[in-house]
């Protein structure tokens, strides 16, 4: 009787231990398992992404002046006056613009018509060449011709798009919308750009 108590015990506490054990390493083994969360300290710099228009703040002052030197013929406004953009403010004498405009007109003119005439020397030459009829180098001579005259034609409307640019200078036109709050030139007056733009009114 007493043998089977004493067994009966032993056999108990080691169904308690193994119960204890047991749990143990469950908790051992979820905590193993468990995500850990690192806190990282950064510094955010805020930036801002925008798209829109910008505008002239109220009182802003622009400055209208002229890129060509002459007299002004004529003035179309006056202190207080309201201008759109695109408007015309004053008008300068452009008859020395148009004289530019027009010798470059008849340069392109002069060099469309002797670039024919050499294109017309190639196509007569060229064949007598290939046939043996004409030297060598009357071929090389007229197509050297063709090429120079190519040369001095864009060249003569380069500067006929200059002479239309600068007669262009010769009407001042408003930048932007405002209300002239002066006006710093008059008619009749001359009018230089050589150092710095002259002002005509100020926005």
């Amino acid at each position: 009787m007493i043998r089977s108590l004493v067994v009966l015990t032993f056999l108990l506490a080691g169904t308690v231990i193994f119960a204890a054990l047991r749990r143990t390493a469950r908790a051992d083994s979820g905590s193993a398992t468990a995500p850990v969360a690192v806190v990282v300290s950064r510094e955010l710099t805020p930036r801002i992404v925008a798209t829109g228009t910008v505008r002239l703040s109220p009182g802003a002052r622009v400055d209208v002046g002229a890129q060509a030197s002459g007299v002004v013929r004529r003035l179309l406004v006056r202190q207080g006056s309201v201008v759109r953009r695109g408007d015309v403010i004053a008008e300068l004498d452009d008859r020395e613009a148009l004289l530019k405009l027009g010798d470059a007109g008849s340069n392109v003119a002069a060099i469309k018509a002797s670039l024919a005439q050499v294109q017309s020397d190639l196509g007569r030459i060229r064949p007598l060449a290939e046939a043996g009829y004409a030297a060598p180098r009357d071929l090389v001579n007229a197509e050297t011709a063709v090429a120079q005259t190519r040369a001095r034609l864009e060249s003569a409307l380069a500067e006929q798009d200059l002479a239309r640019v600068e007669l262009g200078y010769t009407t001042i036109r408003a930048p932007v919308d405002g209300t002239v709050a002066s006006v710093s030139t008059h008619e009749g007056e001359t009018v230089a750009s050589s150092f710095a733009a002259p002002t005509f009114v100020t926005l």
